[in-house]
């Protein structure tokens, strides 16, 4: 019998019972996380051992359950996880809620320092899916102009989408116009009439639709980067040494590491198992279209290199932007003031060193 990672859950076999009396289950990403949850007597927790959540393992326990508890690593990488989860559980019509780690301490750490109590107040204090992604979407968009307030707003929909009934629908916009502080009159027509124009084009099955959709994704340097990196996968073990996901702002080029890390420690780096992590039709006929096309196949470690440099380049221009502006507001009234101040010029001078070292190896 062939072991396929995407169709287990571990722990599930012992903490079956549990589930099914309680109808309820903790979703974690590693072994040690279940022990620790097992050992503070949460035995209703499984994990998926670090792969993302699939259809497979829903299908495990969804028909025993109403409720569905997240804990995620604080990461970026879990945060998108926990978002994919998210979609996919309520397709299911299944209840989520999301347990937030305590100072980024994982389930272990937790119990070993606050005991069991400790672990059982993280769970009693998890929170409903909206509100996490609410605050999730206005962090990543930054909510304080109009701008940010479209961006995560448009991103928000794609969860109403997965809800079932339009009470829940109704209810998840009203929250959102008031998380965001929009009208909800105005939120509620732009998410329906949004809906009904793609319903027409979809039952027209016009190719407008396709169109629109690829408008949609902007080919990014540092989406160009990752698409060049799948298409030569056998370059991302030294890519991953050079960048990290965090220093990516393209959310499309942010899936797409996470895919290639997972896969990459799965050891599995098919283009079809990438691809299915992301769970983006739209991205995948893109990323094909690339590929196919034969573009990144020439020149490859050509375009990696100077990707890395850009993206390197903008995340140290963007913190010397902002400790730029740190400095410009400084207000010097004592020593304290002025110890301050001079760690912002010291850091500054040492990005400015940085961005220049980086440009004698390239002339941008």
């Amino acid at each position: 019998m062939i072991y396929k990672k995407r169709e287990e859950l571990y722990g599930f076999f012992q903490a079956k019972k549990r589930i099914r009396t309680e109808k309820k289950i903790l979703l974690c990403e590693g072994n040690f996380d279940v022990i620790a949850f097992h050992q503070a007597g949460i035995d209703y927790a499984v994990a998926s051992l670090g792969t993302a959540l699939t259809e497979e393992q829903i299908d495990l326990f969804s028909r025993f359950v109403d409720t569905v508890f997240l804990f995620y690593d604080d990461d970026l990488a879990g945060q998108k996880a926990c978002q994919k989860a998210i979609f996919m559980l309520r397709k299911k019509d299944l209840t989520v809620k999301i347990i937030l780690p305590d100072a980024g301490k994982d389930p272990a750490e937790t119990l070993e320092i606050s005991g069991t109590e400790g672990l059982t107040k993280l769970v009693d204090k998890a929170i409903i899916d909206i509100d996490y992604l609410l605050s999730f979407y206005a962090k990543e968009h930054s909510i304080q102009g109009p701008e940010g307030k479209a961006k995560a707003s448009r991103a928000f929909f794609s969860y109403v989408d997965s809800l079932h009934s339009d009470i829940q629908k109704d209810a998840s916009l009203e929250r959102m116009s008031q998380h965001y502080t929009l009208k909800p009159e105005v939120v509620k027509k732009e998410y329906y009439s949004r809906g009904s124009v793609e319903a027409s084009f979809t039952k027209q099955n016009s190719p407008l639709l396709d169109a629109q959709k690829q408008k949609r994704i902007v080919l990014s340097a540092e989406l160009r980067a990752m698409i060049a990196v799948l298409a030569n996968n056998d370059c991302f073990k030294e890519f991953r040494s050079r960048i990290s996901v965090e220093e990516l702002d393209d959310p499309l080029a942010q899936d797409l590491y996470i895919a290639l890390e997972e896969s990459y420690r799965e050891g599995s780096m098919s283009f079809e198992s990438i691809m299915r992590k992301t769970a983006n039709p739209e991205l995948e006929s893109l990323v094909a279209k690339y590929i196919v096309s034969g573009e990144f196949s020439v020149h490859f470690k050509q375009i990696i290199d100077d990707s890395v440099l850009l993206i390197k380049r903008n995340n140290l221009e963007k913190k010397r932007d902002s400790i730029s502006n740190q400095i410009r507001l400084s207000d010097v009234r004592d020593n304290e003031d002025q110890k301050q101040l001079d760690m912002l010029l010291s850091e500054k001078m040492h990005i400015d060193l940085e961005l220049e070292t980086l440009k004698k190896g390239k002339n941008w």
